[in-house]
C-alpha cells in the first residue's frame, strides 16, 4: 500500500518538473517562425525603403510613411516599428533611420519589436530575461542614383 502512493506522487512530481519545459517548447515552436517571417517582411521593406530612398532622396517623413505604407500591406504578426525616425546618425532608438553619407550609398535601418509570449524566451537569444518582446533591427544600403 505504501508503495503505490510513493509511485503516484512521483509521478506527479515528475509532471510537474517535466510539463513547464515542454509547454515552453510547444509554445517556442509556434512563436520563432512568426518571429523569422516578421523579420523577413521587415528586411524586405528596408530593402524596399532603401531603394525608394536611393531614386528620389525624400525627406525623412516621406520615407516613414513609405515604411508604414508597405507594412500595411504585408501580414506581421504583433511587430511594429518603433515610434519615431533619424537621419544620419540621429536614429538610435528610432523606428527609421537614414544614412546619407558623402559615400555613393544610402542606408536604411528599421528597428522594430516583436512581442513573445514568455519572458525568459528572449533571453535565449540575447535578449534581456525579463522582457516580454524582441528588440531587431534590419538594414539595407543601395548605391544613390541622384546627386547633391
Amino acid at each position: 500500500m505504501i508503495g503505490k502512493k510513493g509511485k503516484r506522487g512521483g509521478a506527479a512530481l515528475e509532471a510537474a518538473l517535466v510539463l513547464p519545459i515542454l509547454i515552453f517548447v510547444a509554445l517556442s515552436m509556434f512563436i520563432f517562425p512568426v518571429c523569422f517571417y516578421n523579420k523577413i517582411v521587415f528586411t524586405d521593406v528596408a530593402r524596399d525603403a532603401a531603394r525608394y530612398v536611393a531614386i528620389h532622396n525624400p525627406n525623412p517623413e516621406d520615407v516613414r510613411s513609405y515604411v508604414e505604407q508597405l507594412l500595411q500591406e504585408t501580414r506581421i504578426g504583433g511587430a511594429h516599428l518603433l515610434s519615431g525616425y533619424g537621419v544620419d546618425g540621429s536614429g538610435v532608438g528610432k523606428g527609421v533611420h537614414i544614412q546619407k553619407g558623402p559615400s555613393d550609398y544610402v542606408t536604411v535601418t528599421l528597428n522594430y519589436v516583436q512581442p513573445t509570449i514568455f519572458p525568459q524566451m528572449t533571453a535565449l537569444i540575447g535578449g534581456e530575461p525579463m522582457d516580454d518582446y524582441l528588440l531587431i533591427s534590419v538594414s539595407s544600403s543601395f548605391k544613390k542614383e541622384w546627386r547633391e
